[in-house]
């Protein structure tokens, strides 16, 4: 009767978790899909250039995606009582907990090597693809959408501008309106409250969307309306660095991460024993228990 019971339990244990992960598995995999296409988020991404950071992302599909199948097999393995499937599974899941033990590791030890590549890869892409606040390339719309969603300027500040093609001209996308500008208008205070980010994604920017009040204000240029013009005024850019602004969000979410991590390698655990137990089971597979 207990062993029956056990067996029953092990089960339910199989089949609910199971198909709770092939949901939420196909539901961050369409997420990710809608992100990439429909959001561009793959612009973003570009910015940080062939670093782990985008090397995990890009892992992160196909994770999902084993996810997904593995799933599937546990499921099949309970329906047709099958120790092959479920032997699979098992291993898979064994491997899984060495991956996120593996993974946690080299983050812990290489964290701060990841970021600083980061740093290296972003400000290249400011020094040499950067071209200006109304561009529709890939790095520039990235750029944008990043500063006006974090509100932040650059890597570390708007001064990862001055040596950039963008600021000496290459691209003549540095002015606004005739005024030669400092750094984009996107590292502006409170450029949010004049376009949408929609708009940015699109690459439907003008410069008749902005108040030209607001804009000179910010770059520290007066005009005197009689030919006179000072640009020494002073500045008003986001004052946060973006790889900064990533850094401070992921510090914020460690606590999110590290439970969310526990509970996976807690149900990980779980689900291998259900599934070794019902591999074991005479009565699950349907032998003779006297054989």
């Amino acid at each position: 009767m207990c062993s029956k019971m056990i067996d029953f339990v092990a089960k339910m244990i199989m089949i609910v978790i199971n198909i709770i992960t092939l949901v939420i598995s196909l539901g961050l995999i369409c997420g990710m899909i809608y992100a990439m296409v429909g959001l561009n988020i793959n612009e973003i991404v570009e910015v940080f250039g062939e670093t782990d950071i985008t090397t995990m992302m890009y892992a992160m599909y196909g994770f999902l995606g084993a996810l997904l199948i593995v799933s599937l097999v546990g499921l099949l393995g309970v329906f047709y009582k099958s120790k092959l499937l479920l032997g699979i599974y098992s291993v898979f899941l064994m491997a899984c907990l060495l991956g996120v033990a593996i993974v946690a590791t080299l983050w812990f030890l290489e964290g701060d090597s990841i970021m600083e590549n980061a740093r290296v890869q972003m400000k290249d892409s400011i020094t040499y693809e950067y071209r200006g606040d109304f561009k529709t390339d890939v790095f520039s719309i990235a750029w944008n959408l990043i500063q006006y969603q974090l509100k932040t300027c650059g890597v570390d500040n708007y001064t990862d501008y001055v040596a950039s093609e963008w600021y000496n001209g290459t691209y003549n996308s540095n002015s606004f309106n005739g005024y030669d500008l400092p750094f984009p208008i996107s590292c502006c205070e409170g450029g949010d409250n004049y376009i949408s980010l929609s708009k940015v994604i699109d690459g439907e920017l003008s410069a008749d969307m902005f108040n030209e009040t607001w804009v000179l204000n910010c770059m520290g240029i007066t005009d005197y309306g009689n030919g006179t013009i000072t640009t020494d005024g002073p500045t008003h850019p986001n004052n946060k660095g973006s790889l900064d602004e990533v850094k401070t969000l992921l510090k914020s979410s460690i606590y999110v991460v590290a439970a969310f991590a526990a509970a996976v390698v807690v149900l990980q655990l779980v689900l291998i024993w259900a599934s070794c137990h019902l591999i074991d089971s005479k009565q699950f597979t349907g032998e003779d228990e006297d054989d």
